[in-house]
Formats: structure tokens, C-alpha cells, sequence
């Protein structure tokens, strides 16, 4: 178990990949540890299939970029904005004792590159499409992706926390000066005056 995501709905933990996919499971874990996911909304449901989450201002255009946009991760071969995929985990539904719900992938966009949008699959017969990575799976909190699948974007379902379990690239830091601020929600984050009042509702019901 790699991370925790604590949201409206309920934690969630993931299991990295980080043996199979360490470039992917690095973006995540320290955009994790960057707070980039604060406050972040899932949107886009696909009931039975699919959740996306990643983009802090959604229903705003952001850029999501990858986490060497924020960080020198040179040393694993990566410079710039974004990631390019390089491993298209190919998964199967041939084991009827393995379960796909919560298989964690990152969303290539439409320039084939990687930023910060990842999905989280809602179904058992789930396979990654060509435009998602996998990286990881939920390996607990199945409650909460029940409810992220009868769900629908007004409910305003966000992540409120993320807490790192397991750092297996501890040697990538994480200086201060990057990181953004988890005390409250961004001028951008709440601009959307459909979800501003429900917003600040959700973050003191969900705040210590």
C-alpha cells in the first residue's frame, strides 16, 4: 500500500505499481505529496466503467501537468511538462478470482502525453483503454467507489487529503517552496459559483 486519499465519500488506498510502472507511480505519488490532488473533484462518471479525477480547477481548462514540471526527476530520464508513456500494461479478466474494480490508471491526453489526470475503473470486466496507463489498484475502500458510481458530478465528491503509506522514491524531494497549500481551496478551485457555497460546506464538514 502506497497511498492514502481521504475524500467526501470516504478513504481510499492504492496500491502503486512502482516495480512495473516506477515513472507512473512516481508522478502519483509525489503530486500526492506535492497536495497538487487537494480539493481535486471526480468528474466525468462513467457509471460501471469509470472515474476521472486529476484536474484541481475542473470544469476549468488546466494544463495538469506532470510532476517534473514541479520537480528534478532528470535522474529517472524525464524533463519537462509532462510524461511519455512508454508501457501499456495490458490487463486481463482471465483470472475470475481478480477483481479490475479500482484499477488506477493515468489518462494519455490528446497530445500523447502524461500529466496529472488518472481514472479509477467502477466495473469487474474493466480494461485500460488505449488512452489509459495503469499504475496501480484500490486495495481498500471498495464502500467509497460504490459511491463514486452512483454518483454524478453535482454531488461534488473531492479529495480532501492525501497521505503517503509508503515512499519507495524517497530519494525525489519534496521542497516546501513546491507544495501547495491544503488550509483552504483556491480562488480557481472555487470560481465555479454553481459549486462555491456546497464547496466550503464540504471542506469543513471533511476538515480536522
Amino acid at each position: 500500500m502506497s497511498v492514502l486519499l481521504e475524500t467526501t465519500k470516504g478513504n481510499i488506498v492504492i496500491d502503486l505499481w512502482y516495480k512495473t510502472q516506477p515513472l507512473l507511480s512516481l508522478n502519483f505519488l509525489k503530486l500526492c505529496q506535492l497536495n497538487y490532488y487537494f480539493f481535486s473533484p471526480f468528474h466525468s462518471f462513467e457509471k460501471d466503467h469509470l472515474v476521472l479525477n486529476g484536474n484541481r480547477v475542473y470544469p476549468q481548462a488546466d494544463p495538469c501537468f506532470a510532476i517534473n514540471h514541479y520537480l528534478d526527476i532528470s535522474p529517472y530520464g524525464t524533463v519537462g511538462d509532462y510524461l511519455t508513456p512508454e508501457t501499456k500494461l495490458k490487463l486481463t479478466t482471465d483470472d475470475d478470482d481478480h477483481s479490475e474494480v479500482g484499477i488506477v490508471s493515468f489518462l494519455v491526453n490528446e497530445d500523447g502525453v502524461i500529466g496529472s489526470q488518472f481514472t479509477i475503473s467502477l466495473s469487474v470486466k474493466y480494461e485500460a483503454s488505449t488512452n489509459q496507463i495503469p499504475f496501480g489498484k484500490v486495495m481498500e475502500g471498495f464502500t467509497t467507489l460504490q459511491e463514486l458510481n452512483s454518483s454524478k458530478v453535482d454531488d461534488l465528491i473531492r479529495i480532501t487529503h492525501c497521505h503517503i503509506l509508503y515512499d519507495p522514491f524517497s530519494d525525489v524531494k519534496v521542497p516546501n517552496s513546491v507544495m501547495f497549500s491544503t488550509e483552504s481551496p483556491s480562488i480557481a478551485q472555487l470560481s465555479n459559483m454553481h459549486y462555491y457555497e456546497s464547496s466550503l460546506q464540504l471542506l469543513d464538514e471533511t476538515t480536522p
